[in-house]
């Protein structure tokens, strides 16, 4: 009977995983509600492993429904963990991108401005060990003139000369703004900008004798409060109890994947009109099981699935840490490592990653 009760479980986290495979296919657009089934695959792939083991040992026969519909998405776990092994001998002639939502240099809203300062000043660290070629930042504001600014230190004393700001005022820029060590010839912004952090720019840039384009992307985010993210938080242990504030976070996200489910139509039409090399990078505020996802990948490689070792998140607010900060290149371009570190500058982490063209 306890067997029979756990095989009719097990069936519903089964429907559940081949709902997050027909998720990935569906826009939110037609059925919504769907979507949400991308937020927990992690959970629903080591629940069904989990059945694998107990019926291996108790009752074989029951084994091979979830173990048929695990193999079925076998193709979607190296996006949740990277099995590469690190590249430490990387030759010198690889780019090296950079991309980093810096949340205005603070975790929330209520930090102080010594807090932003001291952040500030300890992401600049970051990128000054890492040395990348080209620094993708989104949610990110400086003043230009003084001389401890971000900005500042950016194009004057580390090395990145050329830039390019969607806001770029006398005396401050801000948005999705992209840094380079090397000439860009072209820049802008590919869609018309209805939010202040939600930017999708583009710079044309030479390295050597290769000319690539990147594309340095903010797709509209879930813009939860503070109050809300404590609800999400506390699913870790069971607490929640505002029903209001439950229903408040699932319309947002509900209505967050609509909105990207029409940016990625937009974005891929002008991505398949890109002449030769690009790299697709920023903060897509969508998980590696979402049609968001499956879309923006579709002609492209993921450069965690090439290179990435652990566990993927790059948000650290919930359990499990999400991935949702993206490096994705054109077939031609090969890469050569990646690299994540976790820090508390921002709520979410740096993304490095090395290539070289073919």
């Amino acid at each position: 009977m306890i067997k029979r009760v756990l095989y009719i479980v097990n069936i519903v986290f089964v429907l559940l995983l081949l709902g997050v495979y027909v998720s990935m296919r569906v826009s939110p657009e037609i059925f919504a509600e769907l979507s949400l089934l991308s937020y927990i695959y992690p959970l629903l792939l080591v629940v069904n492993l989990l059945f694998c083991v107990l019926w291996l040992f108790f009752k074989w026969r029951y084994l091979f429904v979830p173990l048929a519909v695990v193999l079925i998405g076998a193709n979607f776990i190296p996006r949740f963990i990277g099995l590469n092994s690190a590249n430490d001998n990387l030759d010198e002639d690889c780019l090296r991108v950079m991309t980093y939502n810096v949340k205005g240099f603070t975790q929330n809203a209520e930090e102080d401005r010594e807090i932003r300062i001291m952040n500030k000043d300890s992401i600049l660290s970051i990128i000054e060990r890492y040395d990348p070629d080209v620094v993708c930042l989104q949610e990110y504001a400086s003043v230009k003139k003084s001389e401890s600014s971000f900005h500042y230190v950016m194009t004057k004393k580390l090395g990145y000369k050329y830039f390019f700001a969607p806001y770029n005022y006398k005396d401050y820029v801000n948005g999705s703004v992209i840094y380079s060590k090397y000439e860009i010839s072209t820049s802008g912004v590919l869609f018309p900008m209805d939010k202040e952090f939600h930017q999708k720019t583009y710079a044309d840039i030479r390295f050597g004798d290769e000319k690539f384009r990147v594309y340095n992307v903010h797709l509209d985010s879930y813009m939860l409060s503070e109050e809300e993210k404590a609800e999400v938080e506390s699913l870790k242990t069971g607490e929640i109890t505002s029903k209001q504030t439950r229903k408040s976070v699932v319309e947002k996200l509900l209505e967050t994947n609509k909105v990207q489910a029409k940016e990625v139509k937009e974005l891929t039409s002008v991505i398949e009109q890109t002449e030769g090399d690009f790299i697709l990078l920023g903060d897509f505020n969508a998980t590696p099981y979402s049609y968001t996802y499956q879309v923006l990948t579709k002609n492209m490689k993921d450069s965690f699935v090439e290179k990435g070792q652990g566990f993927s998140g790059t948000y650290n607010y919930f359990l499990p840490k999400f991935r949702i900060d993206y490096v994705l290149v054109s077939e031609q371009i090969n890469v050569e490592g990646y690299q994540q570190e976790v820090f508390d500058y921002s709520d979410h982490n740096p993304v490095v990653v090395d290539f070289k063209f073919d």
